[in-house]
This record gives structure tokens, sequence and C-alpha cells, in this order.
């Protein structure tokens, strides 16, 4: 876990307890790349599909 910059812990807090706490790297989230368009069909991440047309 240290080889990847986390940290483990556990032992007794109180008489009768136990704590365990790991801490856990996370990497950056990635962006996707902006653009612009002009495409009628283009999608947003909440809608991965393009909007109905009646």
């Amino acid at each position: 876990m240290e080889a990847l910059g986390g940290t483990l812990t556990a032992g007794p807090t109180a008489p009768g307890t136990w704590q365990v706490t790991a801490v856990l790297p996370m990497p950056a989230p990635v962006r996707p790349p902006t653009h612009t368009t002009t495409s009628a069909t283009t999608t947003t991440p909440e809608e991965p599909w393009p909007a109905r047309t009646r």
C-alpha cells in the first residue's frame, strides 16, 4: 500500500473495539477534451444519446 502512496492503520481504540483505517490515493479525474461543435446531434454527459425529434 505504501508503494502506491497510501496508508493502513489498525489497532484497538477502547476496550472491546478495534479500528481499521485505509487511505488510498485516488488519481485526479480525467476531463474529456473540450471542443465546440455545431452539430444538432451533440450530446451531454447527462444525455448519452441525441435528443429525440418529433
